[in-house]
């Protein structure tokens, strides 16, 4: 895959013709037709439905409460926030 500018990656798939009018149906309501858009909003919902499944099996598992920085992890993973590097202190 080719690098391109900022944080993006191009990418090359192969989709069936109706999957592909959807896309681009999609793509007219939710960005003025830009393509690349609308799968970024498909993914983020996918995102958020993953996240769902999660808070649904970790309440069915009668886990105690997470933590603080669990709760920030799991808002920073579901907004898809890029997770920062961890700093040392100097010596």
């Amino acid at each position: 895959m080719a690098k391109r500018a900022g944080r993006t990656v191009k990418l090359s798939i192969s989709l069936d013709e109706r999957d592909l009018e959807l896309l681009k149906r999609r793509a007219k309501q939710v960005s003025g037709g830009n393509v690349s858009a609308a799968i970024s909003e498909m993914i983020h919902i996918a995102r958020e439905w993953e996240g769902r499944e999660n808070l649904a099996r970790w309440l069915g598992e009668g886990r105690e409460e997470p933590n603080a920085e669990e709760m920030k992890a799991i808002r920073a993973d579901w907004r898809g926030a890029r997770r920062g590097k961890r700093r040392t202190s100097a010596a």
